[in-house]
């Protein structure tokens, strides 16, 4: 407990004696003075916790102490008990006015004063308290991020203007009692779908959580990071961070730059590699030579042209639709065959199920063909000859679709698929990829799949060898282009 500090005002030497040995030993910090001018100087330098004043001093008086003390801009908010012999009304009544907050009388009773004082200590926790919060308020209400109070059942108690306007919430007072989660997930999704699990004891169920509104024609997507700033006895202190344009980020700049290191390398290599060698100090090269290196030259050029043009052409894809316009079943396969020719599937995708479906993925065909090109390029990387198969799989579940990526590679341990999608969890610390698991490619279809108001899980496939990549959508109509 902090220091409770008391300045005692009173010319008589034995009162001070008296009441500093009283305090003495009891979690206070005592001070004294003579007279009123020193008191008032003592209280300047060093501001007292309260303040027991003696009316009857010569020099000026208590009163006159009083009024300068309620006067003084940093000293008017000091308690003063005034200790005092005199028993008349008049007295009492002009102490008042002069602006005592209590009196005492003399000979001092040592428990009375210890309790007046013990009453004046949890008055000034609960100022001090009240006054911290109403900086923090201050501080909080001009915030970006939406904060929020919850109590221990999960309703709110106090929000700021940013958290009312991402949870469309009223203004205060009608901003209280509102269940969190309950309203926070009639908005948004939870990302990943268990992040909450745990959050009423203060205890998040992941280190990462984030509320997402999936993209429609009419908005783009919201991603929230969702942090327990402060876990007390009595309340949760909530944060709400739009973390968009971090996501937007990463999601445009990843999956054309990691087609064009997966297509380029290759050519650029085989280019510099025979010009190396054409360069080096052989005069006696026949033109039949010769002839045979610009062939390679040409060759690797001529594929180098190709995927540019390929990329180009992936990039002017990803970029120009909206990501709300949605994907019928129809384009799908279309989409992955482009995405298996910019991998290096051979043999392109077997379809199941897309013919003839009116169901409409809510995500751009765009957007769908950079997560099958993630997804491929893993697949080759991972087959023990690099010459995967893969299948699609296209069918209706109870208020949604299903669509399945499998490919004929190999099984994963039990660890690893744990551990494939933790780095969407750390896409703003770790821009790098070093996170364990396959990188910041399974984040980036995370990402997309999460912005179109989908999920994504990945298993071994039964039975396999292979892996198995599940999305669940909710079912969308032709022509509507927003979720329901």
């Amino acid at each position: 407990m902090a220091t409770f500090r008391v300045l005692v005002i009173d010319d008589n030497p034995y009162a001070l004696q008296t009441i500093e040995g009283a305090l003495a030993g009891t979690g206070y910090e005592v001070e004294t003075a003579q007279n009123g001018l020193d008191g008032l100087a003592k209280a300047a330098a060093n501001v007292p916790d309260a303040i027991l004043l003696d009316l009857l001093m010569p020099g000026i008086d208590g009163l006159e102490v009083l009024r300068r003390l309620r006067e003084d801009a940093v000293l008017s908010e000091v308690p003063v008990i005034v200790v005092t012999s005199l028993d008349e009304r008049p007295a009492r009544i002009d102490a008042l006015r002069a602006g005592a907050d209590d009196f005492i009388g003399k000979p001092v009773d040592i428990a009375e004063l210890r309790a007046r004082l013990g009453t004046l200590a949890k008055l000034n926790r609960f100022r001090r308290l009240a006054a911290e919060r109403a900086r923090l308020a201050w501080v909080a209400e001009g915030s970006r991020d939406g904060i929020l109070l919850l109590r221990p059942d999960g309703t709110t108690t106090w929000t700021n203007e940013s958290a009312r306007r991402l949870l469309g919430l009223p203004s205060p007072p009608r901003d209280t009692d509102v269940p969190f989660l309950s309203r926070a997930l009639e908005l948004y999704e939870a990302v990943p779908p268990h992040s909450f699990d745990g959050w009423l004891d203060g205890r998040p169920g992941q280190e990462d959580a984030f509320l997402v509104r999936p993209g429609t024609r009419s908005a783009p997507p919201l991603w929230l990071r969702t942090e327990i700033l402060d876990a007390g006895h009595a309340t949760l202190s909530v944060r709400l961070r739009d973390v968009t344009a971090t996501v937007e980020s990463f999601r445009d700049g990843w999956s054309v730059a990691g087609a064009l290191q997966h297509k380029l390398r290759t050519p650029l290599n085989g280019i510099l590699g025979t010009l190396e060698a054409l360069s080096g100090e052989e005069p006696d090269r026949s033109p039949e030579d010769l002839a045979e290196w610009l062939a390679l030259v040409r060759e690797a050029a001529s594929r180098l042209r190709g995927h540019i043009l390929d990329l180009a052409d992936f990039g002017a894809r990803l970029t120009s639709p909206d990501p709300g316009d949605g994907c019928a079943a129809g384009e799908i396969l279309a989409a992955a065959n482009r995405a298996a020719a910019l991998a290096g599937v051979a043999g392109g995708v077997k379809a199941e199920g897309l013919a003839g479906t009116p169901d409409v993925l809510p995500v751009s065909s765009a957007r769908l063909e950079s997560v099958f090109f993630e997804l491929f390029r893993n697949s080759v990387r991972a087959h023990p000859d690099g010459r995967p198969a893969i299948e699609l799989r296209l069918f209706g579940s109870e208020g949604g679709v299903v669509l399945e990526v499998l490919d004929d590679g190999v099984h994963l341990p039990p660890e690893v698929l744990s551990r494939l999608w933790a780095p969407l969890y750390q896409f703003e610390v770790r821009a790098t990829g070093e996170a364990p698991g396959t990188g910041l490619g399974l984040t980036y279809v995370a990402l997309v799949v999460s912005e179109s108001g989908g999920t994504v899980k990945i298993t071994n496939r039964e039975p396999g060898p292979g892996i198995q990549v599940t999305f669940r959508f909710h079912r969308q109509q032709p022509g509507r282009g927003e979720t329901p």
